[in-house]
């Protein structure tokens, strides 16, 4: 009798390979790029056989792919396993086997290593960019807690583990770009276009509500094994509940995050209005926001 294999990770991943091209249509991406409705469309996926950050995109016209340390860019046509390997959160859902220079390799998170996550819209030449965010750009620090003396549960640790690889580097690149746009301001005007440095506006919509006690709501809708899990680390309570808000994938849960989302959009509508209506070469005139 052969030895049964161990798993690779803790979730599978087959149900959202089903879901996305049956929900995504990804031919319309040369389509809208066609008819300039789209400029560019990049995915970031990190490379576990060779280190590299890879961002793949599709364009309306050719861009130089740039090379940073471990950062690259390929020009590809973008396909649903490009998008599922740019969400395999590691040791949760699989790595998926996508071509680079000829030969296969196996990818994981884009959050991963991502040191610069706005870095492929300014590469397109971008001038504003629009961050919606799971986190404040620059989170104030939480008040003490009476239990802030306590020796911190695995959870706890898991989920400042996470939150320093998919949400710290984004608010590090925003105050990274707004200290360029003051440096830029200091150039003379005839040296500025010659630096290689412009202004980037940026415009960051953050949650209105911590995720995680939107996540403690819905910890009872966890399959019973993972709640077990939680148990063991410490995720079931309120203070290890971030670290559980990484397993959540239920309807309930997902429906209120769309939801607040959603609100704290059109909370921000006049600002977006008034922030997109100023001039852009002319490309932008309104926006309408609706539900879908």
């Amino acid at each position: 009798v052969g030895a049964r294999a161990a798993p690779r990770t803790l979730f599978d991943s087959t149900p959202l390979a089903r879901m996305l091209p049956q929900t995504l249509n990804f031919h319309r991406i040369e389509q809208m790029l066609d008819e300039r409705l789209l400029f560019a469309l990049a995915v970031t996926a990190l490379s576990y056989s060779s280190g590299r950050h890879v961002t793949f995109y599709q364009a309306s016209e050719p861009i130089t792919a740039w090379r940073r340390a471990q950062r690259t860019a390929r020009m590809v046509a973008l396909t649903p396993r490009h998008l599922l390997a740019s969400a395999a959160i590691p040791y949760l859902f699989p790595a998926v086997r996508l071509e680079l220079d000829g030969r296969h390799e196996y990818f994981g998170d884009g959050s991963i290593r991502q040191i610069a996550p706005l870095s492929p819209a300014i590469h397109f030449g971008a001038q504003r960019i629009v961050v919606l965010g799971a986190a404040a750009p620059t989170p104030e620090v939480p008040p003490a807690r009476p239990d802030i003396e306590a020796y911190p549960t695995l959870a706890q640790i898991g989920q400042q583990v996470l939150a320093s690889v998919f949400l710290d580097s984004l608010g590090a690149d925003i105050e990274r770009v707004e200290h360029v746009n003051r440096m830029v301001l200091q150039l003379p005007h005839t040296v500025a276009p010659e630096s290689g440095w412009r202004h980037v506006d940026v415009l960051a919509i953050a949650p209105s509500e911590r995720i995680e006690l939107i996540a403690a709501r819905h910890l009872g809708q966890l399959p019973r094994s993972v709640r077990m899990l939680l148990g063991a680390m410490g995720g079931n309570r309120a203070s290890g509940a971030a670290f559980a808000s990484y397993l959540l994938f239920e309807r309930d849960f997902t429906s209120e995050l769309i939801e607040l989302g959603y609100r704290d959009t059109l909370a921000q509508r006049d600002v977006l209005l008034t922030w997109l209506k100023a001039p852009a070469d002319g490309l932008i005139d309104d926006l309408a926001l609706r539900r879908s």
